[in-house]
């Protein structure tokens, strides 16, 4: 079983032990994933979403970091490639509404069970 690390509100600052904790249980050469589908992207977009999540992880060792706003048709192959996958905040019924409808819950769950870290 995989693990799965909650941590929410706050600044990158406040957050700074949470997002330390996460790079030390992964492997930092295989890519991260984030999904920003919880936030929206009238206040804030994708591409400024994942920036920022970039000047967080990268300084930590994170070498790559892969978005994916489309979650339909996704397979278990796609995501072990990744060391952990990363939600942003946001709305979580948004999120959980794109998961759901997406069929991406069961492809989590997989994924978590054979060792992934979300």
């Amino acid at each position: 079983m995989g693990s799965l690390i909650l941590s929410g509100g706050g600044s990158a600052e406040q957050n700074a032990r949470a997002h330390e904790f996460l790079v030390e249980s992964i492997e930092k050469d295989r890519p991260v994933l984030y999904i920003p589908l919880a936030g929206d992207p009238n206040y804030r977009s994708y591409h400024t979403s994942v920036d920022y999540i970039k000047s967080i992880l990268e300084p930590l060792g994170v070498k790559e970091v892969t978005m994916w706003t489309d979650l339909n048709a996704r397979t278990i192959n796609e995501l072990q490639s990744f060391s952990f996958i990363y939600f942003s905040r946001g709305n979580t019924f948004t999120l959980l509404n794109e998961i759901k409808n997406s069929g991406f819950d069961k492809i989590l769950i997989r994924y978590l069970k054979a060792g992934g870290t979300i």
